[in-house]
């Protein structure tokens, strides 16, 4: 008995780190490839957040959002680039975050370039915060 419980507990972990493991090497969808669900310029973005954050997040968040601004910085860490895109506030912009697969559109990007990028929502802090990015034009 206690050896087919041992055998039971033992596939169960087995399976748990298989799933754990297809999870780990997922790789994020190629925004650039989906629908667009918004179009919109970063001051329309950040204007929607800032007048009522709840309705936003009804209509925008985890929906996939092209937004064309002007870079204000490029910022680089473990996890991958960011790139910051102005607004008319300037307490606030909305926030682009890329994983390492486009490096190459990231090398040419400066800050005072006006781009198009194409990212999923997740939400307002200081700034809108865009995910998954893709550089759509430059």
């Amino acid at each position: 008995m206690k050896k087919r419980l041992l055998l039971i507990v033992a596939l169960l972990v087995l399976a748990a780190l298989g799933y754990g493991i297809y999870l780990y090497t997922l790789k994020a969808p190629v925004v650039a490839e989906g629908e667009t669900d918004f179009r919109m310029s970063t001051d329309e973005l950040v204007s929607l957040y800032e007048q009522n954050e709840d309705s936003a997040n009804r209509k925008l968040l985890y929906q996939f959002i092209e937004v064309r601004g002007a870079v204000t910085t490029v910022g680089q860490d473990s996890t991958g680039t960011s790139i910051q895109l102005s607004s008319s506030n300037p307490m606030s912009g909305v926030n682009c975050r890329f994983d390492a697969s486009i490096n190459e559109k990231l090398r040419r990007v400066k800050t005072g370039d006006t781009i198009s990028v194409k990212g999923k929502c997740t939400g307002f802090l200081i700034d809108v915060n865009l995910t998954n990015c893709d550089i759509l034009s430059n």
